[in-house]
């Protein structure tokens, strides 16, 4: 009996304790904001060439334009990228690795440069893989001399002199012909959008690793220069 009792009692004292305090809620951490980057005290064309070198120094960024008939949409490492663009209504996907570029077409790449039955027997013979594209043939899609200087320098090429305007969180830098740049004015003075002659477009995601951006395997590649030197295919 003296065991129950002792073991009752110790219950009873356990359960008259008080219960335990609740740990304290640790307060949230303030917001981060990025500080402005000073580019508001520069000079519009100083602007312009700071946003174009902070650009070529990102890991990665990506890319995309639209104009009537055309939209391009990359993700862009150094000088390799991966990414869509759409012709009117043909849609293509491309690869550039190591200064080779390769593409993949869907239906309207191939009836629109074969006759029905070379575009059946295109299709059959090439698959899935990529088209490796020879270095002497250009495209309105991905230029043979596609690297990121290359396409930075077309991209915001400008005309005359610039004048500057802040706006939220950017400045626009606007030329003479009209075209328009926005610099990122806090953070990295990065190019976040950008209009010229009825084309436009945006740069994001910089920093974000970009997948599968590798040169693919020797089995995964057929090579166009074959239907090049027979002169069935002249130009993409």
């Amino acid at each position: 009996m003296r065991f129950s009792f002792g073991m009752a009692a110790l219950l009873l004292v356990a359960g008259c304790q008080a219960p335990p305090s609740p740990e304290p809620v640790p307060s949230p951490s303030p917001a981060v904001t990025a500080s402005a980057n000073g580019i508001e005290a520069l000079e519009a064309a100083a602007i312009l060439e700071r946003a174009g070198q902070s650009l070529r120094k990102a890991p990665s960024f990506r890319f995309t334009s639209s104009a009537a008939g055309r939209t391009v949409d990359l993700r862009i490492a150094g000088n390799a990228a991966r990414g869509t663009v759409v012709l009117d209504d043909e849609r293509t996907e491309w690869l550039v690795v190591d200064g080779q570029r390769y593409l993949k077409g869907d239906e309207r790449f191939w009836s629109a440069r074969f006759s029905e039955r070379e575009a059946a027997a295109g299709r059959e013979i090439v698959g899935d893989r990529w088209m490796l594209v020879p270095p002497t043939l250009d495209s309105r899609a991905i230029s043979k001399d596609f690297t990121v200087g290359e396409l930075l320098d077309t991209t915001f090429a400008t005309e005359g002199p610039l004048r500057k305007e802040p706006k939220a969180g950017m400045i626009t830098l606007t030329d003479g012909g009209g075209a328009e740049v926005s610099v990122a004015a806090t953070g990295e003075p990065y190019p976040v959008g950008w209009s010229r002659r009825g084309e436009s477009g945006t740069i994001t995601e910089v920093g974000v690793p970009v997948p599968n951006l590798t040169a693919p395997g020797e089995d995964d590649v057929f090579d166009l220069i074959t239907l090049v030197e027979s002169g069935m295919l002249t130009e993409l």
